[in-house]
């Protein structure tokens, strides 16, 4: 009797293990799945707020200048800012791209958090710096 006791509260236990992995696993994939997510808005908005921000200075013309707020996300690889467009590239295979109808140039740090973005409109193109 007490043999038998041990080996179904053992499948009992075994039951509620195998259960709470499989829940852990679900949890965890959609967890991993929503930061690429966020991860990837937080590029697209980064990207489309650089690219406003350079037109509204263009159209202002030299010596226009201003400074713009950004949150990078935590897998940047890179930002590169050239001709009309500006690009972040993400780890995940992932990148955000925006057109900007004003001419760029410039270099952008590619750490991720916050950063300050520094765009100027100097004679016949917008410098980016930050």
């Amino acid at each position: 009797m007490k043999g038998q006791a041990a080996l179904e509260f053992i499948a009992i236990v075994g039951i509620q293990l195998a259960v709470l992995a499989l829940a852990w696993l679900y949890f965890n994939t959609n967890y991993q799945s929503t930061i690429q997510s966020l991860d990837a808005a937080k590029a697209r908005d980064a990207v489309e707020k650089i690219s406003a921000t350079a037109q509204i200075v263009s159209l202002q013309g030299p010596p226009a200048k201003q400074t713009v707020v950004v949150d990078f996300p935590s897998n940047i690889q890179s930002v590169n800012v050239t001709g009309h467009e500006v690009l972040i590239k993400l780890a995940a295979n992932g990148e955000a791209y925006a057109y900007s109808p004003v001419l760029l140039n410039g270099s952008v740090q590619t750490t991720a958090g916050t950063a300050l973005i520094t765009i100027e409109a100097l004679q016949g193109v917008v410098q980016i710096t930050g």
